[in-house]
């Protein structure tokens, strides 16, 4: 007696795509820098679907919103770095341009400071 065993084969997108836990926000960020330099405003969206057409894996949102975040740290550095390099930049043109005016506003939340808006003339 002969047995014969039948596979069934899907080519479909949904079914060949591989479901991992290995994408971490960081495997995203690694992926998404040079994708993010090419095309800065991609979203989220895009940038998730992009991934799984390209390494054929699930990827969830939540980790590609935070890898993609990590991305833009990398590529333009935290609001954190930017907002203390703004007083740096603040003294190089009173240095370099004198009688210029060059103003900061923060404000302070809930015991903490945050850039409000920028003056220069």
């Amino acid at each position: 007696m002969q047995i014969t065993l039948l596979v069934d084969k899907h080519d479909c997108i949904s079914t060949s795509r591989i479901k991992t836990t290995t994408a971490s926000k960081s495997w995203v960020a690694a992926k998404a820098v040079p994708i993010l330099i090419k095309d800065e405003k991609m979203g989220a969206k895009q940038l998730q679907r992009k991934l799984e057409d390209d390494y054929n894996i699930t990827v969830g949102y939540d980790t590609v919103w935070k890898g993609r975040e990590m991305a833009l740290k990398q590529i333009y550095g935290s609001w954190e770095e930017s907002f203390h390099t703004l007083y740096s930049w603040k003294a190089e043109i009173e240095k370099v341009s004198p009688g210029s005016v060059v103003e900061i506003d923060t404000e302070v939340v809930q015991g903490r400071v945050y850039f409000h808006r920028f003056f220069f003339h």
